[in-house]
């Protein structure tokens, strides 16, 4: 819940220092990224490129370590688990 939280953060940031004018806006064409503005404000998915950019960043980040953690990680301490085992036999 968090990380999703996160996600709609960054969102929000890029949309407010793009209001600023400390990052430019490349405007997204298309509906799939035009949301509803409550929505918008809740998720942090405005319809522009370095918005879409970070979130998307952000999410590949969370990913990778949620593949790392849960799958890469044990399977590698198993595969080191192995020969020890068969030694001992």
């Amino acid at each position: 819940m968090l990380l999703l939280l996160s996600v709609a953060f960054a969102g929000n940031a890029v949309r407010s220092l793009q209001g600023a004018d400390v990052i430019g806006v490349t405007p997204i064409n298309g509906d799939w990224a035009r949301l509803p503005i409550f929505i918008a404000e809740m998720t942090g998915i405005h319809p522009t490129v370095e918005g879409i950019a970070v979130q998307a960043a952000l999410l590949a980040t969370f990913v990778g370590g949620a593949l790392w953690v849960f799958l890469l990680k044990p399977r590698i301490a198993a595969r080191r688990a192995l020969p020890t085992e068969a030694a001992q036999q």
